[in-house]
């Protein structure tokens, strides 16, 4: 490879394995006769040989630096500091000849910096930073900026810009040092010193630019904050990709990020819940936290902020956008002041601390009862509702809907509000007494002081949602029509045939206006959609019967338990089998709901052999054992369930595996879900391996994901997103992803293609897509399947499903099977 190792010192070895260890490698480029440090690198050490990777060299950056050729800059003292850097740098006076030195050195890491003192007409900087970003260079552009810079120009264009030479000089020092500290070789003169001591384990002496100090969270914001504005994106970013292209450890960006003791809206970087992802904070963030900041309970400290105020309280935008606190914000993001009056306008609109004006010119601070009416409001309404997972368990424990309003006082925003005198019954004659702030997001109980969510966004009318017991079910809208469209080809004669189903019932504690504002009250309740479903069912007549998002309580004489009524109706229709329920830690209250997948069989078609339920947390738990983190991400914290039965057909007698899944919902966790389904996959393959499947259920992905790849290939690239961590500090627990069972989609082979959707959500999240499928043994033949309805149909009431028609969020999925005869074998005589 060209290196040779001069010098090996191992201190330790593991625990797990005696022949791995980590210690000092110390290499020499024989061609240069440099010498390269490579710090505590794990290897295998099998006897006296050492199996090690060789280190990169460190590759050096390039500098390309334009100017004026009448300017006086000190190229002398740029180039001594940055060939201190162990960069190379390519003064110009040309576009044409920067870029050509730039293309010299396609794949490697480069500065362009535009000195901008050009005559003002000349556009000659512009230009060459368009041609740069055309070309699609790998480089950075730094603009050392004068008083006839076109700054708006060059910011569209990605660039960076510097008021002045130390500013620019300071970050390029900071950057080319960088590359040291990616790379984990440490460059050294081997001139001084050929090879170190055999019994000294101390390294060669340095010679080269030593190694940069550790940065200050300060400076680690400072650089972030660079990059991801040149980035020019304000979504949330991958935070260890973030670190992996800035070369530093994504633990300093996450600490830097923490350890901002900052005002809230003075900080500039936000992570997500999971802390695993990062962006700049968009203004109008910035601005909603100001107002915020400003109006919360600092209001009557602030001075200034109070001395703005004109008849009435009101305090004009136009006076807020000069308040110096939000002015220094805009100034840093720049941002118009066109652009950040609509903003603000925006921002005050539904903001709890603030009244905006009916002309939307001004805004002056709430009284405490408009305040915490408005943070009420805020709670239940479809802005947060909908994603607010806690708050949607609570509602779920009444079987009405309701909550106590003791719990809403103590919710922290409200706490802060009030003081601790402050009870229920005073804050129920609050939201009873004040008709005209209005409360059209809540619904207050008539006696007890309770509250749940009133009516959605945008329903000036009609009655609240009526409890199950009183809603009666009607004939006055049509069931969807069933029909089942033939396939192109298929066997003529056939050993027997049988009709497979898969429904997501959607569970009644997701069915409310809490979770889908846009369902119409009345067709929310279980005794509305139930029969609709047995409907359903009952027209199709499936032989194999798989539902997923079964409701169960640990206590089953509860009426939440909805399960018991779908066993004893599909009993009732012929049908037996089984559930497997998902796993709940022993706190779990008795009455709180769970969800359950469940798998029946028509007992005149199919005789069972074997029934087993199938944990994903379970079976993926002892792939995590020594990788804490592993385990909390693919096992712990997800607890979806499978199940499976082994089935002999009655007519035919062929035997069969059938089988459901419903994995994990998180579209930002594909690892998860690969995880979930290649561990099922593999267990089915290796106990069956023999006889034909049908795969059916909600894998909460659509035709393009890596499951639908990994289930019809049987095995996806490990290079693939999908199986790749989805959180920082995560390691998949598989190294290859490949199962030995032969699957193909039965919907392609009757219409050509999956369905256009299966799953189709209302406001706000508008979502439609196909989910759901159904995966078989080539031994199968389909011989038609069930006609799902177009996406226009699905939209037509109130933008989604359930709604009159529909009695779910999917729709069912039908398949009917035929099993061909074998193929006759003829003996000839030759």
């Amino acid at each position: 490879t060209g290196w040779e190792v001069t010098h090996v010192h191992i201190p330790h070895y593991t625990d797990v394995d005696e022949n791995r260890g980590f210690g000092f490698v110390w290499f020499k480029d024989v061609a240069s006769s440099n010498q390269f440090l490579r710090a505590k690198p794990t290897f295998n050490v099998h006897g006296s040989v050492v199996h090690v990777k060789p280190p990169q060299p460190i590759r050096q950056k390039l500098v390309v630096w334009v100017d004026n050729p009448a300017s006086k800059s000190d190229t002398s003292a740029i180039k001594a500091t940055i060939e201190e850097c162990s960069a190379r740098v390519h003064f110009s006076t040309s576009g044409a000849d920067a870029i050509e030195a730039l293309l010299e050195r396609p794949n490697s890491k480069a500065y362009l910096v535009i000195v901008d003192n050009l005559a003002g007409g000349n556009r000659g900087g512009i230009k060459l930073a368009e041609k740069v970003t055309q070309l699609q260079l790998k480089c950075s552009i730094c603009i050392l900026q004068t008083t006839t810079t076109p700054t708006e120009e060059f910011k569209r264009i990605g660039c960076r810009l510097y008021p002045d030479t130390d500013h620019l000089m300071s970050h390029l020092v900071h950057r080319l040092m960088n590359a040291h500290r990616h790379h984990h070789p440490i460059a050294v003169a081997a001139a001084a010193a050929a090879t170190p001591p055999p019994a000294a384990p101390a390294a060669p002496p340095l010679a080269g630019p030593a190694a940069p100090p550790r940065l200050h969270p300060e400076q680690v914001r400072d650089r972030v904050e660079d990059f991801l504005s040149r980035k020019g994106s304000e979504d949330f970013e991958l935070l260890r990709d973030v670190a992996t292209e800035m070369g530093m450890g994504d633990d300093a960006i996450l600490a830097a990020a923490k350890s901002d003791k900052r005002a809230l809206p003075e900080r500039t970087l936000a992570l997500d819940k999971t802390q695993g992802y990062v962006r700049l904070k968009p203004i109008h963030t910035h601005l909603r936290e100001w107002i915020d900041f400003l109006f919360g309970e600092r209001y009557y400290k602030n001075l200034n902020l109070q001395l703005m105020e004109e008849g009435g309280g009101w305090i004009s935008l136009s006076s807020l956008l000069q308040h110096q606190k939000i002015a220094a914000t805009l100034q840093m993001k720049k941002v118009s002041p066109q652009e950040a009056q609509e903003v603000l306008t925006r921002v005050c609109t539904d903001n709890v601390f603030v009244q905006l004006h009916h002309n939307k010119t001004a805004v002056r601070k709430r009284t405490l009862k408009q305040t915490m009416i408005a943070q009420i409001e805020y709670y239940f309404s479809s802005a947060n509702l909908p994603r607010d997972k806690w708050l949607n368990e609570q509602l779920c424990l009444s079987a009405d809907g309701y909550m106590s309003l003791s719990t809403i006082l103590s919710f922290p925003r409200i706490a802060t509000l009030c003081d601790a005198d402050t009870t229920a019954a005073s804050l129920a004659r609050l939201l009873k007494d004040t008709p005209s702030v209005g409360i059209a997001k809540v619904d207050l109980h008539p006696t007890d002081p309770r509250i749940r969510p009133g009516l959605p966004d945008g329903d000036k009318g009609g009655a609240p949602a009526a409890s199950p017991e009183k809603v009666k079910v009607g004939k006055e809208v049509p069931l969807p029509v069933i029909e089942f469209v033939k396939a192109p080809s298929s066997p003529t004669t056939t050993l027997g045939d049988f009709t497979v189903m898969t429904y997501n019932l959607l569970a009644p504690m997701y069915c409310s206006t809490a979770k889908m504002p846009y369902i119409a009250p009345n067709h929310q309740p279980w005794a509305y959609r139930w029969p609709r479903i047995v409907a359903q069912i009952t027209q199709i007549k499936p032989d194999l019967l798989c539902l997923q998002e079964l409701q169960v309580t640990k206590d089953s004489s509860l009426k939440t338990n909805y399960c018991k009524e779908v066993v004893s109706t599909l009993e009732s229709l012929g049908y037996s089998g089984f559930r497997t329920v998902r796993d709940v830690p022993d706190s779990w209250p008795n009455h709180k709901p769970i969800l359950a997948v469940g798998l029946f069989w028509k007992n005149d078609t199919f005789q069972p052999e074997k029934t087993a339920g199938y944990h994903f947390n379970q079976a993926l738990l002892p792939y995590c054992k020594t990788k804490p983190r592993a385990a909390e991400h693919f096992a712990i914290s997800n607890t979806q369930v499978g199940c499976y039965a082994v089935l002999k057909h009655n007519s035919s007698g062929t035997r069969l595996v059938m089988s459901t899944v419903h994995l994990c919902a998180n579209y930002r966790a594909r690892d998860i879900q690969m995880s979930q389904i290649h561990v099922f996959l593999s267990e089915l393959g290796k106990k069956y391996p023999h006889d034909p499947h049908i795969l059916v259920g909600d894998f909460n992905a659509s035709p393009a994901d890596g499951v639908y790849e990994y289930v019809t290939k049987g095995s996806i690239a490990k290079t693939h997103s999908h199986v790749q961590p989805s959180s920082p500090n995560v390691t998949m627990p598989f190294s290859t992803f490949s199962h030995p069972l032969t699957l193909q989609s039965a919907m392609p082979s009757v219409f050509g293609e999956e369905p256009a959707q299966t799953n189709k959500q209302g406001p706000p999240s508008n979502y439609g897509g196909t989910l759901d499928f159904v995966f078989h043994s080539p031994m199968f033949v389909p011989l038609a399947a069930l006609k799902t309805p177009d996406p226009a149909r699905l939209a037509c009431q109130n933008g989604g499903i359930p709604n009159a028609e529909f009695p779910s969020d999917h729709v069912p999925l039908a398949v009917r099977f035929g099993i061909p005869e074998p193929k006759k074998k003829f003996l000839g005589i030759f």
